[in-house]
């Protein structure tokens, strides 16, 4: 379904954040005196409904009343927040109720132009920042948006047209992708995450691996090679595959370098952004835009010119000679090993702990429990649980028990509390790592307030 189809339909829009404004913005351009109901979870502050209702064309339809108005429209342009699986969606689509995104009428209006399309569990936003870094620097005109920075339909008339998209997408995105054809489909990794949303562990796979599901001849994938999960689930026999990580036919990591098959192009200290799984992002970025016909080698000159992004292993910097990294976008428990890893040759104090969703934290508690942590401070909502594996795995190391002291396992009432502990905890020229291994949801805004807020209560604010 393009834009233009929804002239003369029923149109509803779900959910009316970053997304739906856009979508709403743009509807409203293209079709002036069209009526479109907002439906929304939740209620709108009394200010948002008052601009809301200044549009004589809009009807809003807020919690309970989504179900009654479902059925006036023919046409649902849904918000990546709001879950397919929920139960009013499951029985508007068996009543013949079409179901779209500002995903889909994107690329139903872009069909032949070059995109790339950047998904996996973590690494994201880097990877996509990284490949429209270097194409860029190979004077490539580029836009990047969707699940970073600027809304699908914030891209729907670019002047001057881009030669190629540059698309981050969410598993929310991917639930529906089906129609869309990228003309490069990255994959970056697979691990358990937002099982709330998706209704379970394989629904998310399945839900990620749509960014293969529509496929030409001149499609291409690239993909991490011994990537667990994604050996279990991807069908690599079938897929005009190109490896990357852990392919020594092209971009890997060896004894932190990345190489191109046996040539060295990049050591661990010429990279502005830490962390083996960021060299990893690198061969990932490198193999996508070779993929295109760029030249990598100017690629890779640019690195140094590459910005971090924030709450990413972001240093805050150093207060008494001691160094607070903020990694707030941690919402993994295999992302807070990564944190620690990069940093493994100091005194680590990490901050674990949000919202609860039931993720397993096994190897997670090993890996603090082997690697000789020097404190972890969990925090709520799953800081309990977290704890609790943590001490059962420090009690099965003779040489890291926590009676003997050599690991510092607190339990903070929140944040603020954690911060302050850690304070008291850390030696000189240890590190501070927020890295909570768990979303912000019902403490905090998101991960970046979350980032700002332990950069604060660190002392780093004004």
């Amino acid at each position: 379904m393009r834009i233009q189809d929804l002239k003369d339909k029923n149109v509803g829009i779900w959910g009316l954040g970053a997304e739906g404004w856009s979508t709403l913005k743009l509807l409203r351009k293209k079709f002036p005196a069209n009526k479109f109901v907002l439906f929304n979870d939740s209620h709108f502050s009394q200010e948002m409904e008052d601009t809301l209702k200044q549009d004589p064309f809009l009807d809003l339809a807020i919690g309970d009343e989504i179900s009654k108005k479902l059925d006036l429209v023919d046409v649902v342009i849904k918000s990546p927040g709001v879950t397919f699986y929920k139960d009013e969606i499951q029985n508007a689509l068996k009543k013949g109720i079409y179901f779209t995104s500002a995903t889909k009428l994107w690329f139903a209006e872009h069909p032949t132009d070059t995109t790339v399309c950047i998904t996996g569990t973590k690494g994201k936003s880097t990877t996509s920042s990284l490949i429209t870094h270097f194409l860029r620097h190979s004077n490539k005109r580029v836009t990047l948006g969707g699940n970073i920075g600027t809304p699908m339909l914030d891209m729907f008339d670019v002047e001057p047209k881009p030669e190629i998209w540059v698309i981050e997408l969410s598993s929310y995105q991917l639930t529906d992708f089906e129609g869309c054809s990228p003309t490069v489909s990255l994959l970056l990794n697979l691990f358990p995450e937002h099982l709330d949303w998706h209704k379970g562990v394989e629904n998310y796979y399945k839900d990620k691996l749509n960014v293969f599901s529509n496929q030409k001849d001149t499609s291409i994938s690239v993909i991490d090679k011994i990537d667990k999960n994604t050996n279990l689930y991807v069908d690599q026999e079938k897929l005009n595959n190109i490896f990357f990580f852990n392919d020594k036919n092209g971009f890997h990591v060896y004894e932190d370098a990345v190489y191109y098959q046996d040539k060295k192009i990049l050591g661990a200290t010429e990279v502005p952004i830490p962390g083996k799984h960021n060299l990893g992002n690198i061969c990932a970025a490198l193999t996508v835009v070779k993929a295109l016909g760029v030249d990598f080698e100017k690629c890779v000159k640019s690195i140094s010119s590459f910005k971090g992004l924030p709450h990413r292993l972001y240093p805050c910097g150093k207060i008494d000679n001691i160094l607070y990294i903020d990694d707030s976008i941690s919402t993994t428990p295999q992302s807070a090993v990564a944190a620690m890893e990069t940093h493994k040759y100091k005194k680590i104090t990490i901050l674990l702990g949000g919202f609860d969703r039931g993720l397993d934290f096994n190897d997670l508690a090993e890996y603090i429990a082997t690697k000789n942590i020097h404190a972890v401070i969990t925090m709520p909502d799953n800081g309990v649980r977290i704890a609790e594996e943590i001490r059962k795995k420090l009690a099965n190391f003779e040489n890291n028990d926590i009676l003997s002291g050599k690991t510092i396992l607190k339990e903070a009432n929140d944040l603020q509390d954690a911060v302050r502990i850690s304070k008291e905890i850390t030696p000189e020229n240890g590190v501070i790592i927020l890295s909570p291994g768990s979303p912000s949801y019902g403490r905090f805004k998101n991960f970046a307030e979350r980032g700002e807020v332990f950069s604060k209560y660190a002392g780093f604010s004004k």
